[in-house]
């Protein structure tokens, strides 16, 4: 059950992360 809470604040900047182009470069992830 608590786990369910604490999925979102670990995968929202995971994926802030790895969209960002400056940090990622060509690994950036892409919206398709």
């Amino acid at each position: 059950m608590m786990l369910s809470f604490e999925l979102p604040f670990t995968i929202l900047p995971l994926l802030r992360f790895t969209s960002s182009r400056k940090k990622m470069r060509s690994y950036k992830n892409h919206i398709a």
